[in-house]
């Protein structure tokens, strides 16, 4: 079963997922159009901008405004129902982009089977909230899924019923997997305890889902397609490495993300250089802590890599052995 774990990542997570457009007022109407794209297609389809100055993040779409409609057009590539007591949803993924999970309310697997050809349909909303990072109240301004957004707590949410429908044709893109490192079997279910093909940077940051309960100030953020035990492998082109000597680290900078980093213990530049094709290996563990925010302490649930300074509450700089010159 999929841990739900924090919201620490919240705004990290949704800038990556981001990749542009007009933002209009929360419920404003640009022209009501409506576009057909498949799941990857959508994806690729965000950009996002951030001002440190302003404390200010928007994440929005480039062919897409707020009131207009979105089309899913795709291929189920594989559902699975979660009962997590208070909510009940179906986990679904995409044939053209499996690594990245859309949940639907309740139990649809009766309705739907892997293989279906499936719309998921939904208004576009602009979403406006505010976000505590790094001791800073952001703004976010954040374009997306009308049927899938939580307004009054600013979360994801499940997708009605109704949103979902079988495709009258089956004349659907098939870009499936298009991803250079995808596998094609991405269904990773829970407890399979293995690596099932290496991820870009991106790709790894992308994978995560967050929720917030305010009633029992819980926040959580975990990885949609791994759980607790599972091998992951980042593979990507190193864009800057840095050696820190006061900690003793080497900060990494990935191509195909650089507005995140990971470190390694020691100094590693010598052997590394910008440009060079890397892996990371790292186990998925999940980590509990609490996190003053707003005057309140949250539970937080965070779903992560090996290697976590309870102390700090960050990621411990990952051991020499595991990066390693791709093949």
């Amino acid at each position: 079963m999929k841990r739900a774990i924090v919201a620490l990542m919240l705004v990290c997570t949704m800038a990556v997922v981001a990749t542009a457009g007009c933002l209009e007022d929360d419920n404003g109407d640009t022209g009501g159009m409506t576009e057909t794209m498949t799941f990857l297609e959508f994806n690729q389809d965000y950009n996002s901008t951030r001002d440190n100055q302003t404390q200010t993040m928007v994440m929005y779409l480039r062919s897409l405004d707020a009131g207009d409609t979105v089309v899913i057009q795709d291929q189920l590539q594989n559902l699975t129902y979660r009962d997590q007591g208070n909510q009940s949803m179906t986990l679904i993924q995409f044939s053209s982009y499996p690594r990245q999970y859309q949940a639907v309310q309740g139990n649809i697997t009766d309705d739907f089977q892997a293989g279906d050809n499936v719309t998921l349909t939904s208004p576009i909303i602009n979403t406006t909230f505010t976000y505590p990072m790094q001791g800073q109240n952001w703004t976010i301004h954040y374009e997306t899924f009308k049927n899938g957004w939580d307004t009054e707590n600013n979360t994801q949410t499940p997708f009605p019923p109704s949103a979902i429908a079988h495709a009258e044709t089956a004349d659907i893109d098939d870009d499936t997997d298009s991803d250079e490192n995808d596998t094609g079997d991405d269904t990773d279910d829970a407890g399979d305890d293995q690596d099932d093909g290496a991820l870009s940077f991106y790709e790894f940051q992308s994978d995560y889902r967050q929720t917030r309960d305010n009633a029992t100030d819980t926040l959580m953020v975990y990885l949609a397609s791994y759980d607790e035990g599972d091998t992951v492998t980042i593979t990507d082109q190193l864009h800057n490495l840095s050696y820190n000597s006061s900690r003793d680290i080497t900060v990494l900078q990935f191509s195909s993300y650089t507005r995140s980093a990971l470190t390694v213990e020691g100094d590693i530049t010598d052997e590394y250089q910008p440009g060079d094709n890397v892996t990371v290996t790292s186990e998925v563990s999940n980590v509990t802590f609490t996190l003053t925010m707003q005057g309140t302490n949250w539970n937080v649930h965070y779903e992560t890599l090996t290697g976590w300074d309870d102390q700090r509450q960050t990621q411990e700089p990952f051991p020499p052995g595991a990066i390693a010159h791709a093949d």
